[in-house]
C-alpha cells in the first residue's frame, strides 16, 4: 500500500485566462521594409539617377569632345579612314580608302584585317544613309554611342538573369559609365566599343548557358566548346583584330571549365 508524502506540496497547474469572446490579440505581420532594404532601395535609386545624368552629359558632349584633330585626340583621322573603308567593303567588297592616293591605304589588308563585316554594317550603313555634308567622324561617334548604351544594357540583363543583387550591378554600371576609357569609347568614331560588346557578349553568353543548363551541359561541353568557339572565331573575325587577343584568357577558361584539358 503506498503512501502519500504529506511533505510535498501539491503543484500548481498554470492557467491561462481565457481570451474574452471577440477580442483579436493575434500578432498580425508586419508591411513595413526593414532598414537595409531601404537603404539598398534608396542606393539603387541614388546610382540611377547619377548614371543617367551622367549619360545625358556625355550624350550632350558627344561631339564636343574629344576635340576633333587636336592634340589630346589625334585619331580622327585615323577614324575617318577607318568610317570610309568600312564603306568602301560594303559597296565594293575591299577594306580600302579610295581618296588616300599613293598609301597602301589603297591596298586591302588582306583576310585577317580586311574581313569586319560586322563593323562594317554598324558604321557603314548609317555613313552611305548619312547626307555628304554630314562629317564621318560626327556619323561614327553617333553610332559608338548607340553601341554604348547597348554595351550597358547587355551588361545589365545578364546581371539580373545571373541574379546580381541589384545594388551591385547599379554600382557597377555607375561606375563603368563614370570611367574615362568609357567616355572616349562611346565618343570614339573607331571600333573600341563594338569591340568591348562583343568581348562582352561572348562572357555573358557562356555564364547564362552555365548558370541555367542542367547537370549534362558539362558533361556535353566538349562538343559545345568547339561548336562555340568555332562560331566565335568566325563572328570576331568580322568585327576587329583586337577581339581574339582579348578573349585569349576567357577562351582557356571555357576549355578548361568543359574538360578539354583532360
Amino acid at each position: 500500500m503506498e503512501r502519500s508524502n504529506i511533505t510535498e506540496e501539491p503543484k500548481a497547474e498554470l492557467i491561462q485566462p481565457e481570451q474574452p469572446a471577440g477580442s483579436k490579440l493575434r500578432k498580425r505581420k508586419t508591411l513595413t521594409i526593414s532598414r537595409t532594404r531601404q537603404l539598398e532601395g534608396l542606393a539603387i535609386v541614388v546610382l540611377s539617377i547619377v548614371t543617367l545624368i551622367f549619360l545625358a552629359m556625355s550624350g550632350h558632349t558627344l561631339y564636343d569632345f574629344p576635340v576633333p584633330d587636336s592634340y589630346r585626340w589625334y585619331g580622327d583621322e585615323t577614324q575617318t579612314w577607318m568610317l570610309l573603308g568600312w564603306k568602301n567593303l560594303l559597296l565594293h567588297g575591299k577594306m580600302i580608302v579610295p581618296v588616300a592616293l599613293e598609301s597602301t591605304l589603297t591596298q586591302s589588308p588582306g583576310l585577317f584585317l580586311g574581313s569586319s563585316w560586322f563593323t562594317a554594317i554598324w558604321y557603314g550603313v548609317p555613313l552611305i544613309l548619312a547626307p555628304t555634308h554630314v562629317d564621318p567622324v560626327t556619323v561614327g561617334r553617333t553610332v559608338s554611342f548607340v553601341i554604348g548604351l547597348i554595351t550597358l544594357g547587355t551588361m545589365a540583363y545578364t546581371g539580373y538573369k545571373l541574379g546580381v543583387f541589384s545594388s551591385i550591378l547599379a554600382l557597377a554600371i555607375a561606375l563603368i559609365v563614370t570611367t574615362r576609357a568609357f567616355t572616349f569609347a562611346s565618343h570614339s568614331a573607331r571600333y573600341d566599343i563594338i569591340t568591348t560588346f562583343a568581348v562582352l557578349a561572348f562572357i555573358s553568353f557562356f555564364a547564362l548557358r552555365v548558370a541555367h543548363g542542367n547537370g549534362s551541359t558539362r558533361r556535353q561541353g566538349t562538343r559545345f566548346a568547339f561548336w562555340y568557339g568555332l562560331a566565335g572565331l568566325l563572328v570576331l573575325l568580322t568585327i576587329s583584330p583586337h577581339v581574339s587577343v582579348l578573349l585569349f584568357f576567357p577562351v582557356i577558361f571555357i576549355a578548361w571549365y568543359f574538360g578539354l584539358y583532360h
